[in-house]
């Protein structure tokens, strides 16, 4: 496989066969003049070239402009102004800069004037190689890789890869689609091995594997007759990388765009909808059907009765049984109000910089956007009739939406599966998600920032229930569009994101009949006793 490093490509002209190599600044990226030399102004850093002489600047600026050839950038930068001209020494500068700051620049390749490809940074770094295999290497796309439009283009992106690819002719789009199985060069380029279409194919290819969307496999033992790719017998290492291998391809897509470091997409607090769509209310509108008020809890009983914090954490457990007599309505409705209700609504504040109403709850959410909602599917609870409810958090009551028993053994099961067929919960709370609250406000981190809500607060509705000698389970999984239809949803706007099973907690869990459970083979570490002796306050 041959490689053509950033720093040495400048040197590269224009093929005898009508391919052109370019070279451009990154969109977003600036040329500024200054006294002393010339800056380069991107999104996040700047960098400074000083004692920049004619050439470097004419390059910097023809290169902000669009594309240019990167043998006509050879012949500029090898330009002598006049004596005493920095010029002479403009193009050790520009390799310099080719090289520590590849990431500022982007690679395409053009066939008689039209482009063909186009790689771009999309991280600090990228550092772009050429990669161009031999013609009989077999080929594939990873199974990380992925297309879509951006604007009037098809791009191909992965989390693997710290470039965007840009397939801007039908060859690269056919070549691409190609790739799909097992091929090579050669038999991509079919019919064609004479002339530019040979040629290109390889510096389409080149450009893909440089950018590590496409796998190159080992030679050895992977050709058939004539130099053709057997696909049975090809090797390929993303296939044998035991680490990529326990990756689905959503999860690693989901973790490499949800953090800094390998993209470029919009991230944080950018408002992208302010003055185009209405921020979502900060509670949700009220769904018609029946509604129960329920119990409010006395803060003062429950500071002389609740267990200390270090019993209720050392001693939270799931429990996945109940006891015969189920818990009540009371007990239903203090939990709720110490882990769900509302108790504020604030905002807009100019003057903090947020343009929108903020939700205040006993559990924190970034920027006070109070995205979660609680729907109560009811199976066994004193003086409350079975039932799918809705929990409506500002006024502190249900309101049931759905009394079809088809409904509510629909959303029973899908819990009694998701414990291993442990137990039917006595009550299932369905956590849900609106979206847009945080959409509205977040790019790049609205949908993980989301589930890191639904942690804190399982973890609440855990110390809580421990607390009130509950039995709580929090669930692993559920069922979007199930419940999307039994509660009445539009999955896009507000779907479920959690699951948690709650009951009365059965004898043998309280502090005369303690058990721990799985404790037998356990390797104790750091004192395990704790959460044995906690149960004695709880």
């Amino acid at each position: 496989m041959k490689t053509n490093s950033a720093a040495t490509q400048v040197a590269t002209g224009k093929s005898a066969t009508g391919l052109s190599r370019l070279l451009a600044l990154r969109n977003g990226v600036e040329v500024v003049s200054e006294e002393n030399g010339v800056k380069l102004v991107g999104a996040t850093e700047v960098v400074r070239t000083t004692q920049a002489g004619t050439a470097l600047r004419t390059v910097l600026r023809a290169l902000a402009a669009g594309p240019v050839a990167i043998s006509e950038l050879t012949d500029t930068l090898r330009t002598r102004e006049g004596k005493g001209d920095d010029s002479q020494n403009d193009e050790i500068r520009f390799a310099s800069l080719l090289r520590r700051h590849a990431h500022l620049f982007a690679w395409s390749v053009t066939c008689d004037a039209a482009p063909l490809v186009m790689v771009e940074p999309i991280s600090r770094w990228s550092r772009f190689d050429l990669l161009l295999p031999d013609d009989t290497f077999p080929l594939r796309l990873s199974r990380f890789a992925y297309a879509r439009r951006q604007g009037n283009e098809l791009v191909v992106e992965s989390p693997l890869s710290l470039f965007r690819v840009r397939l801007q002719s039908p060859l690269a789009r056919e070549v691409l689609s190609a790739l799909g199985q097992v091929t090579s060069v050669a038999r991509l380029a079919a019919g064609q091995e004479t002339g530019p279409g040979l040629e290109a194919v390889r510096m389409v290819v080149g450009h893909l594997v440089a950018a590590k969307v496409v796998d190159v496999g080992t030679k050895s033992g992977a050709e058939g007759a004539g130099g053709e790719v057997c696909e049975h017998e090809a090797r390929f290492v993303e296939d044998r990388d035991d680490v990529l291998r326990q990756w689905s391809f959503h999860d690693l897509l989901f973790h490499a765009r949800s953090r800094f470091g390998r993209h470029d997409e919009p991230f944080g607090a950018t408002f992208p909808f302010t003055g185009d769509i209405e921020h979502e209310p900060p509670v949700k509108q009220r769904p018609v059907g029946p509604t129960t008020p329920l119990y409010r809890p006395d803060l003062d009983e429950i500071l002389a009765h609740d267990p200390r914090f270090t019993a209720v954490l050392e001693s939270r457990r799931s429990i996945r049984a109940y006891d015969e007599q189920p818990m009540t309505a009371r007990q239903l409705g203090e939990f709720l109000y110490r882990v769900q209700r509302v108790r504020a609504i604030f905002g807009p504040d100019a003057l903090s910089g947020v343009p929108y109403q903020g939700v205040d709850r006993p559990y924190p959410t970034g920027g006070a956007t109070g995205d979660l909602d609680a729907y109560v599917t009811v199976n066994r609870c004193a003086d409350l009739p079975r039932g799918v409810y809705y929990y409506d958090s500002a006024a502190h009551q249900l309101v049931l939406i759905n009394k079809e028993e088809k409904a509510l053994q629909t959303m029973l099961g899908m819990a009694y599966r998701a414990c291993g067929g442990a137990v039917v919960p006595d009550v299932l709370l369905t956590i849900t998600a609106r979206f847009q609250r945080m959409a509205w406000k977040y790019s790049g981190i609205a949908y993980a920032s989301t589930l890191k809500h639904v942690g804190v607060l399982y973890q609440t509705l855990y110390l809580v229930a421990t607390a009130m000698q509950l039995a709580p389970c929090g669930l692993g999984s559920g069922d979007i569009q199930t419940s999307a239809n039994i509660f009445g949803l539009d999955w896009r706007r507000e779907s479920s994101v959690g699951e948690f099973m709650l009951g009365s907690r059965p004898a043998e869990y309280g502090p005369r009949g303690a058990r721990h459970v799985g404790l037998a083979g356990w390797q104790h570490m750091n004192d395990p006793q704790w959460a044995i002796e906690a149960l004695r306050y709880v």
